[in-house]
């Protein structure tokens, strides 16, 4: 009996630490789940890839970019409903493309994967994470664990 106890005791602190290192693997992997994931979006922007550009922003992101699309429309006189914008970006038309050919211009994704310093600012383990874009300025990115992956998210606050 005295034997199987010093077993147990000796093979305690090998198990420990084997628990330690994979919970601090599983963190190290979550992290950089969260940069490769803001780095394939800002790559697939400048690739002009618009597609998977969509699949990595959250399901509220889209909705507010359908709504601003619609919105514009209806400011400028176009007759549409909201319901023909959603088909639109769901086929990846028109306006689609118009609309992300407007982004890409307007923000330059090259500054951000070529120039800007990142920094993982906060992480909420399987929940949400915060990027620091760093170049002449300081911007926020943040990205939202949904549906069993990490997604971008513009709009949406803490």
């Amino acid at each position: 009996m005295r034997g199987r106890g010093r077993k147990v005791s000796i093979l305690f602190p090998f198990f420990f630490f084997f628990i330690l290192s994979f919970s601090f693997s599983f963190a190290w992997n979550e992290e950089y789940v969260v940069i490769d994931t803001a780095e394939r979006f800002f790559k697939a922007l400048q690739e002009g890839q618009y597609s998977t550009v969509w699949s990595l922003l959250t399901p509220k992101s889209k909705n507010i970019i359908i709504k601003r699309v619609y919105k514009g429309l209806k400011e400028e006189g176009f007759e549409v409903t909201k319901e023909e914008v959603e088909k639109d970006f769901e086929e990846e038309g028109d306006l689609f493309l118009s609309y992300w050919e407007g982004f890409r211009r307007e923000f330059n994704p090259s500054l951000v994967l070529e120039k800007a310093q990142w920094e993982l600012k906060e992480m909420k383990k399987g929940r949400r994470a915060i990027i620091l874009l760093k170049y002449k300025g300081t911007v926020p990115l943040k990205l939202y664990f949904r549906n069993g992956r990490w997604l971008v998210g513009f709009e949406e606050s803490f």
